[in-house]
């Protein structure tokens, strides 16, 4: 994240969840990797994905404006810059994303209504909200996001092992 240098950024950064959640969003739910098949028109995404009509408009829209979908008379599409970025990316590089994606939507549950909760014990709590899980117990519940973290790590870590492995006299 870049430090805050100007009144814009400021500004820009009271309304920066929703854009960050929307390409989240994206990114966790295939939306780019769906459109790398063909343009789909808005009423073609909502009916492929299951998403009320309205609601897959608003999102393609704001994605549009963002850069990370184009979008012309046949439909949606990802932009240039989303296929060098993200469909493009190693596969380490999309496996982080999506675990950065799934983890900023799961943190700013709690942090919604903060204003409004500050001072309660638990903002979870307050908002009726379900304690989360503790990293552990996020992947014993969810097997494939277990699986995609592991797979995550080795591809961290196999550079410094290999590294390491080199530095050792056997």
């Amino acid at each position: 994240m870049k430090k805050l240098t100007t009144k814009e950024d400021i500004s820009n950064l009271l309304t920066a969840s929703v854009p960050s959640l929307a390409f989240g969003a994206a990114i966790e739910t295939g939306l780019l990797d769906l459109l790398t098949k063909g343009p789909l028109d808005g009423d073609g995404v909502a009916q492929a994905m299951s998403i009320p009509g309205k609601r897959a408009h608003y999102w393609l829209q704001l994605l549009a404006e963002l850069g990370i979908l184009d979008v012309d008379s046949q439909g949606y599409f990802p932009s240039a810059l989303a296929r060098n970025s993200i469909l493009d990316a190693k596969d380490f590089d999309r496996l982080r994303m999506k675990h950065n994606a799934a983890d900023a939507r799961e943190r700013l549950a709690g942090v919604r209504n903060l204003a409004l909760y500050m001072s309660e014990p638990s903002i979870w709590k307050a908002q009726g909200l379900r304690e989360p899980n503790g990293f552990v117990e996020k992947m014993k519940d969810d097997p494939d996001r277990a699986y995609s973290f592991t797979r995550l790590l080795y591809n961290v870590h196999q550079n410094l092992g290999n590294e390491l492995a080199g530095l050792l006299d056997l």
